[in-house]
């Protein structure tokens, strides 16, 4: 299988240098000792196993895809090569049973007892995050394995690893083993069955059982073969065997996936459903391994890929996409023919949708001309209604000028008044539906406008104005409406009037000084108005003058004004008398606050 190709070589390579270096190692027995060919098989032994090391330390940089399993991988290497460089030493370049010699026995136990503590602390990484930090429990099993290591090179002073019963000197031929030894060999064996028991437990692989077994075959190798060198003392290397079992370990746990690794990567690509093609800085396909296409891509053309770099190319139902990798291009294809399928029916719908919109739009249009009409029509209903007494007054005039026409002189200032009154009167009521308060100088104009008016009947007209802000349109309403009726009851006979109006800060003054050739006696009007209880005090000066005075001190709330007096204006149903008698009447109308809630004296 095209997956396995390039595993099964470098196994085989391998392989033939490990047999390669057993045959130097056997070959050199049979040559004199110190000689020229002994030295080279040996160099050349020791070079293929650090050789081999260091290329797996290579391989495992580049392939281990977490950084602190690869780190602890690479020291695990690092270990094994100082494990095997330290046996050349002892064996190759330091002669007889020296100190030196025999500390560089006592260094093999520094790989011995750390190697597999770097094993549990690999399978605590695999399956965390890349943040992952160890516990600080486990980072506490340092403590045993530097004692550990401690007690061996401090043997010479306790003797609880190794005994000498011939003495020191004879070390390496005579030796026995002591209960430190055992702590150590357990140490070794307990975690390496911890690291490869967390190992199985921990794999992610779907569907490659049979690949699991390659660990737990090295390490059932590794129990026989110890257990028969135990048993027969069998002459071997057993420091190359050692590291060539936790090589082998760890190799098949990376080749079996228990251990993630970057590999397979062009196998994987070129059976991916997705259609996309490698190439170099010219958009070229690479050709090398059967190029790295998928079997799913379609070739282009240079110009078509070139262009991909610049945004999307989109043809039909297919869109080319680029991206730049490591100074190359991957270039892949998307099937939009369901995004294109979506695409128009999103358009039908919205097309649809606009025509919908549009008529909505029609109809909430139509509700708005229709509810301004309504608005409009009810306002106008308003004015007819409250001004209907006085468009009747203006009728009877006018069919008594058709009846009479010498009546007309006398009757027609009379409907002007009336007329100007009804225009500004209704348009105070048209400005009250839209704002509670309107400007001040609204109420100015309808007196100036009144006042006009009355000069068709050749009477003197003074008007005193200073309005600012704004008022309540009841108010200003409450106040023409007792102009007017004051006006129209002494219209017959007035010559002269004088307008005192003042305005400021919501507070309103009205003075009105009549003169009049003969001022009538006491009549009572009645007139519909915004609410409240209002005080009156007419006098007459003589039977030429009279001074009517409205006053109101604004404050609070819109609603119903309060007054102590018993001659009332109470709301829109109640009246206004003003009454006057043979002598002078001054009559004063005041209006101290607004309170929420009905007349109260």
């Amino acid at each position: 299988m095209r997956f396995y190709k390039k595993e099964i070589r470098t196994a085989i390579i391998v392989t033939a240098l490990l047999l390669t270096a057993y045959l130097f190692r056997a070959a050199q027995h049979y040559l004199p000792y110190a000689s020229l060919p002994r030295s080279f098989l040996q160099l050349a032994r020791h070079l293929i196993h650090t050789g081999l090391l260091m290329l797996w330390i290579v391989s495992l940089r580049s392939r281990i895809l977490q950084n602190s399993v690869r780190r602890y991988l690479v020291a695990t290497a690092s270990l094994m090569l100082f494990w095997l460089t330290v046996r050349v030493f002892k064996w190759d370049y330091t002669t007889g049973e020296t100190a030196l010699n025999r500390y560089c026995w006592y260094a093999y136990y520094i790989p011995i007892i750390t190697i597999p503590l770097l094993g549990v602390f690999i399978v605590e990484h695999i399956g965390r995050p890349e943040d992952y930090v160890l516990p600080r429990r486990r980072k506490l099993l340092f403590i045993p394995a530097l004692l550990l290591i401690l007690a061996v090179f401090t043997n010479d002073l306790h003797r609880c690893v190794f005994a000498f019963p011939n003495g020191i000197a004879n070390y390496d031929r005579d030796y026995s083993y002591k209960p430190v030894y055992f702590i150590i060999m357990a140490w070794f064996v307990g975690l390496g069955a911890y690291f490869l028991v967390q190992l199985l437990m921990k794999c992610r692989v779907p569907g490659r059982h049979r690949f699991r077994a390659l660990p737990l075959i090295v390490f059932a190798g590794a129990v026989v073969f110890w257990t028969v060198y135990c048993i027969f003392r069998i002459p071997c290397d057993l420091t190359a065997i050692d590291c060539l079992i936790i090589f082998l370990l760890l190799e098949s746990a990376i080749q079996s996936g228990l251990i993630r690794s970057n590999s397979h990567y062009i196998d994987l690509f070129a059976a991916s459903s997705i259609s996309s093609v490698i190439t170099d800085r010219e958009y070229r396909i690479y050709a090398a391994s059967g190029g790295y296409t998928s079997d799913n891509s379609w070739f282009l053309d240079q110009e078509t890929m070139m262009r991909a770099q610049h945004g999307a190319v989109v043809s039909g139902n297919l869109r080319l996409n680029s991206s730049g990798i490591s100074g190359d291009h991957v270039l892949w294809t998307d099937d939009i023919s369901k995004i294109n399928e979506l695409t128009k029916e999103l358009q039908s719908l919205g097309d649809q949708l606009s025509g919908e919109n549009d008529l909505l739009r029609a109809e909430l249009e139509l509700r708005e001309k229709q509810a301004r009409v309504e608005e409009q029509s009810r306002i106008y209903d308003r004015v007819t209604r409250e001004m209907s007494a006085r468009l009747d007054e203006i009728d009877r005039y006018l069919q008594e000028i058709e009846e009479k026409p010498a009546r007309i002189q006398a009757l027609l200032p009379r409907i002007c008044v009336i007329s100007a009154y009804i225009k500004r009167r209704g348009n105070l009521l048209i400005l009250g539906e839209t704002e509670e308060r309107i400007q001040a100088k609204e109420l100015e104009l309808c007196l100036r406008e009144s006042a006009d008016n009355l000069r068709l009947l050749d009477v003197f007209i003074s008007i005193d104005a200073n309005c600012q802000g704004t008022i309540s349109a009841d108010h200003a309403i409450a106040a023409y409406d007792l102009f007017e009726t004051v006006v129209e009851q002494v219209l017959d006979t007035i010559n002269a009037l004088m307008i005192h109006l003042n305005i400021a800060n919501g507070d309103l003054s009205l003075r009105l000084e009549i003169g009049s050739d003969n001022i009538a006696p006491a009549e009572t009007r009645e007139q519909g108005e915004p609410g409240g209880t209002i005080p009156a005090d007419d006098q007459v000066r003589d039977e030429h003058s009279r001074t009517i005075c409205l006053d109101t001190e604004l404050q609070g709330e819109p609603g119903c004004i309060m007054l102590p007096d018993t001659r009332t204006l109470d709301n829109l149903a109640g009246s206004m008398t003003i009454e006057t008698d043979g002598g002078d009447v001054d009559v004063r109308i005041d209006i101290p606050e607004i309170r929420e809630g009905g007349a109260q004296q």
